[in-house]
């Protein structure tokens, strides 16, 4: 075999070697890799120094959006356990505890706290509330939220459901302000307003019965707007008729609403209204004035 010859198919056969060489490559380079990916170093492990990969992950966190509920501040629990401890002394019905929960909240509207006066308390909420499933719970939507200026609110719930209060009533609320010097005042108007009602119905009704025209308009006065005399007259002479010499039976019915009742077993319902510490009567007896 000549020289020439040799040469020759030795080049063809280098040739062949580096084509299938790269043909490999290829292949393998089109192959699927089966293997798991190895995070890098860097990114397992957190700022704390704790590698994430061996930490397990919680299934309700995933995908959640949110993440876990911060801790309450140590004012906010305090909040909450006055709260419990005043719907628990009220469920319990213990007049005793409540003189010393209300005792500093009365003192502030200028009452004393008795223990007469924490069983209408008691009342109250008793009639006005189921007390077996009554509830109480922050609420940080309310309006009167307010930790900057250390008050807390609380929503009052039971089985009897909600519809019951409007909108805008604050029976179904419970505010707690701290004041600067540590003091705590609870409102809600079963606090606040309940233990006078009934007595202001009462004073109400003496006064028509008296047929005291003059001590009439100055009762209905209770934001220095004056009552004609003529208003006071009217509305006796309404009740006189009503009762046609009948003595009055008063009666609570619920919420702020009292019946009055003649002999016939006719019944008018009256209405107690009250707001910023101040309270009314809402009689359809008295006539509309401007």
């Amino acid at each position: 075999m000549s020289r020439a010859r040799v040469v020759g198919m030795t080049r063809l056969a280098l040739a062949l070697f580096l084509l299938l060489l790269v043909l490999s490559g290829c292949t393998q380079a089109n192959e699927p890799v089966n293997e798991p990916v190895q995070p890098v170093v860097e990114d397992a492990i957190d700022r704390n120094g704790v590698d994430k990969r061996e930490v397990p992950i919680d299934p309700g966190l995933v995908n959640s959006g949110t993440d876990a509920a911060p801790e309450e501040s140590p004012h906010v629990l305090a909040a909450i356990d006055d709260a419990e401890t005043f719907i628990e002394a009220v469920k319990a019905r213990d007049a005793d505890r409540l003189v010393q929960l209300l005792g500093v909240t009365m003192h502030f509207i200028g009452t004393r706290m008795d223990h007469e006066t924490a069983e209408t308390v008691i009342e109250g909420f008793a009639t006005n509330f189921d007390m077996d499933s009554l509830t109480v719970t922050m609420n940080r939507e309310g309006i009167a939220w307010g930790p900057a200026y250390g008050q807390y609110e609380f929503k009052l719930s039971d089985n009897r459901g909600e519809n019951r209060f409007e909108p805008w009533s604050d029976e179904d609320r419970l505010l707690i302000r701290y004041e600067e010097n540590g003091t705590r005042i609870f409102y809600n108007p079963y606090i606040r307003y309940f233990p006078f009602a009934g007595e202001m119905v009462s004073h109400y009704m003496e006064l028509i019965q008296a047929e005291d025209a003059d001590g009439l308009a100055v009762f209905l006065n209770p934001d220095d707007i004056v009552v004609p005399i003529w208003i006071a007259e009217e509305t006796i002479d309404n009740y006189k008729q009503f009762l046609n010499g009948d003595s009055p039976n008063i009666r609570y019915l619920n919420r702020f609403f009292f019946v009055v009742a003649n002999d016939r077993n006719e019944e008018h319902r009256i209405q107690v209204i009250f707001g910023d510490g101040l309270m009314g009567i809402r009689d359809e007896f008295i006539p509309e004035f401007q």
